[in-house]
C-alpha cells in the first residue's frame, strides 16, 4: 500500500524530497501494462477539509470530462457478479470504524445482447445497512425502486410550502398526498383531479365521501366545467339531490321536492309525465288527492269476491243457498253485485228477508247505509211495484225493501220467496264502511 503526503490549502508547498517520496511510493505498488499504469492500492490521508482526490480533465471538447472507472474484467462473467462498491466509512462514539453508506453495483444478466445491471444505494439505519434506492431491470422493464427490500423506510417529497407533498408510510403500507399521516391506502389532503375514477371492492363500499364541519354540498356534477347537479346534506341532516331548477330532499320519513336542497318546492313537481309514466306505485297506507287533509286521503283500493247468503231478520233461519258475488272497494266506498237464483226457502218461515255476507260492515250511521237497484223474480207478491236493497247499519247484512202503491217502504218477508225454490234476486249496491 502506497502512502502519499498531502498538505491542505495554499500553505507551504511540498518539498522536492516529499514529492520524490510520493512518486517513489506510488511506483512501488505500480505495474505497467501497455500504456496503462495501474496501482494495486492507494491510500490518501489528510487532516483537513480539502479533497483527498482531485481528478482534472483539461480537454477542450464537449465529450470528455474527468472519469473514474471501476472495471470488473472477469474472465468468466456471470449473473450476480459484483461490479464494484463505493463505501463511506466513519467512526462511532466508541471510535470504531463503521460503514455508514455504500453504493453497490452488480451484474443482473451477463448474456450477450441482453446485458442488465443493478445499483443499490445503501444507508446504515439503527446499526443496519438498508437498501434505500435500487436501479434495476425488472422482467425486462427498467425500474427505479424505493425500499426494494420492503423494510420500514418511508419516502417523502417536499414542496416549497408543503412538508409532505408526497409521503409513503412503509410501516402502514399507505401513501399520503399533502399529509404525512395517511389514514387509508391513499389519503389525499387537498383537491385532486383525474380523467376517470374506477373503484372496485369485494363485499364492501367502493366509495366513501366525508364532509366535515358545516352542512352543504358533498358532490358536484359538472359538464364542461358548468355545474349540473349537486348531492349534499342540509341543516336538518336531509340528503338532497338537485340541479339548478330543483330536486329531492330525503329525510328519515319523507321524500320531498326542493329548490335549493334546503327549502320546499310545494305543488310544482310532477311524478312522471304523459309520455313518461311510472308503471306501478306501491303504498302501505294512502294517497292524498286534491288536498292535504284527512278528507282527501285515499287509503285503500281492492277488488274481490264475497259469499252471499240469505236469512231472516232475526238471523235464526238461514237458507242453504249461497252464491259468489263481486266487490270493489275504493277508500271507504264499497260496491257489491250478486245474482242469486234458485233460492232454497225450505227453512225460512218468518221474519224479514236479509242478504248476508257483505265483504265489509256497513257504517253505523243512518246516512251511510247505502242503496242499490234490486231485481227479483218469482216472488209471491204481485202488487209490489219497486224493489230496492239497503244496508243494515253496523252489520255485514242488507235488506230488500219495496214500495207498493206509492206508500212507505216495506221489508220483504221471507215467505215471499217461491215455494218452488226458483226465486231469483239480482242486485248492485254501493255503501260506505
Amino acid at each position: 500500500m502506497s502512502t502519499i503526503v498531502t498538505r491542505a490549502g495554499k500553505g507551504t508547498p511540498l518539498t522536492n524530497t516529499e514529492v520524490d517520496a510520493n512518486f517513489t511510493n506510488l511506483n512501488a505498488d505500480k505495474y505497467q501494462s501497455g500504456d496503462t499504469a495501474s496501482f494495486a492500492k492507494v491510500t490518501s490521508t489528510s487532516t483537513d477539509t480539502t479533497p483527498n482526490f482531485h481528478a482534472v480533465n483539461t480537454s477542450a471538447d464537449a465529450l470528455n470530462g474527468p472519469t473514474i472507472l471501476l472495471d470488473r474484467a472477469s474472465p468468466s462473467p456471470a449473473d450476480g457478479d459484483n461490479l464494484g462498491v463505493v463505501q463511506f466509512k466513519g467512526r462511532n462514539s466508541a471510535d470504531e470504524s463503521i460503514l455508514y453508506a455504500q453504493i453497490v453495483t452488480d451484474i443482473v444478466t451477463a448474456a450477450d445482447g441482453n446485458e442488465s445491471g443493478r445499483m443499490d444505494l445503501q444507508l446504515r439505519t439503527l446499526a443496519t445497512l438498508k437498501n434505500y434506492i435500487t436501479l434495476l431491470t425488472n422482467n425486462g422493464i427498467p425500474e427505479t425502486s424505493i425500499n426494494n427490500e420492503g423494510r420500514e423506510i418511508d419516502f417523502r417529497v417536499k414542496g416549497q410550502g408543503d412538508d409532505a407533498l408526497l409521503f409513503s408510510d412503509a410501516n402502514l403500507n399507505r401513501v399520503g398526498v399533502g399529509t404525512s399521516t395517511p389514514a387509508s391506502k391513499l389519503d389525499v389532503n387537498g383537491q385532486a383531479a383525474c380523467k376517470k375514477l374506477t373503484s372496485t371492492i369485494a363485499n364492501g363500499r367502493p366509495l366513501d365521501l366525508n364532509r366535515t364541519g358545516s352542512n352543504g354540498a358533498i358532490v358536484q356534477i359538472q359538464l364542461d366545467g358548468v355545474e349540473k347537479g349537486t348531492v349534499g346534506v342540509n341543516t336538518n341532516d336531509d340528503l338532497y339531490i338537485k340541479n339548478d331548477t330543483g330536486g329531492l330532499r330525503i329525510s328519515e320519513t319523507e321524500l320531498k321536492p326542493t329548490l335549493s336542497g334546503y327549502n320546499n318546492n310545494d305543488d310544482a313537481v310532477n311524478l312522471g309525465s304523459a309520455g313518461n309514466r311510472f308503471k306501478n306505485i306501491y303504498l302501505s297506507e294512502g294517497a292524498f288527492l286534491g288536498g292535504t287533509g284527512s278528507v282527501n286521503k285515499l287509503d285503500d283500493y281492492e277488488t274481490g269476491t264475497w259469499t252471499c247468503g240469505i236469512s231472516n231478520s232475526a238471523g235464526t233461519e238461514t237458507s242453504s243457498t249461497t252464491r259468489t258475488g263481486q266487490y270493489t272497494k275504493v277508500g271507504r266506498m264499497v260496491h257489491v253485485s250478486i245474482n242469486m237464483n234458485n233460492i232454497n226457502n225450505d227453512v225460512l218461515t218468518s221474519g224479514a228477508l236479509r242478504i248476508t255476507g257483505l265483504p265489509f260492515a256497513v257504517k253505523a250511521n243512518s246516512t251511510s247505509r247505502g242503496h242499490g237497484v234490486c231485481q227479483v223474480n218469482n216472488f209471491v207478491d204481485s202488487n209490489a211495484h219497486y224493489y230496492y236493497i239497503q244496508g243494515v247499519q253496523g252489520t255485514e247484512t242488507a235488506q230488500i225493501k219495496y214500495n207498493k202503491n206509492n206508500d212507505t217502504a216495506h221489508s220483504v218477508d221471507v215467505t215471499k220467496l217461491s215455494n218452488s225454490d226458483n226465486s231469483t234476486i239480482i242486485f248492485d249496491m254501493t255503501y260506505i264502511v
